[in-house]
């Protein structure tokens, strides 16, 4: 995918490599960790603005994605940002819902989402996957969900059966734009 760029921001200097300082999985966050929660969305919220101030890059062009932790701050940062990205890509993640609930109401866009869970999972039970599922449904995202039976949690980051899947999503979600110049031949024809 040549026309895709990645980038794989580190967690804040202080975070001690922790995108979200309070205990996890958290779903119905108590008041304690919705103010961490809302700091490490409001961390993301930046730099996807930075990004596009920076590098030219709409959100509509982005795939906010990650990986256990990061997959659950990508679902909260993703469906609260304020303007529409081309979708949400998560393995082995669960759905960060603060307190708050006027933060999960800040954006009106309905980003497409992967989940992606190892059912064999000891650390984040699939239970957690099939709730947010449902729960992203029924607020009005196109959600595409994949369960492997052979892979157990640590491994699903680095399976090929798993790999496929976000590959598959962000090849659909960010097909390549036209060059200048066939943009300026078909304008022309």
């Amino acid at each position: 995918m040549p026309w895709v760029e990645f980038f794989f921001p580190d967690a804040p200097a202080g975070a001690g490599c922790a995108w979200v300082g309070v205990q996890l999985p958290v779903q119905p966050a108590a008041a304690d960790a919705a103010a961490g929660l809302h700091a490490a969305a409001a961390n993301v919220h930046a730099m996807l603005t930075d990004l596009e101030a920076s590098r030219g890059i709409d959100a509509s062009r982005v795939v906010l994605g990650g990986c256990g932790p990061g997959a659950a701050l990508a679902l909260l940062a993703g469906r609260t940002f304020p303007k529409p990205l081309a979708g949400i890509a998560c393995i082995v993640g669960w759905l960060l819902r603060p307190a708050d609930a006027t933060a999960a109401a800040a954006s009106s866009a309905r980003p497409p989402v992967l989940l992606c869970h190892a059912e064999e999972d000891d650390e984040v039970p699939i239970q957690l996957h099939y709730a947010a599922c449902s729960w992203l449904r029924e607020r009005g995202h196109e959600v595409t969900s994949h369960e492997y039976a052979d892979v157990g949690g640590p491994e699903a980051a680095e399976a090929m059966t798993v790999l496929a899947a976000p590959k598959n999503f962000i090849t659909f979600a960010l097909r390549p734009l036209p060059r200048r110049s066939e943009e300026r031949r078909v304008g022309k024809e």
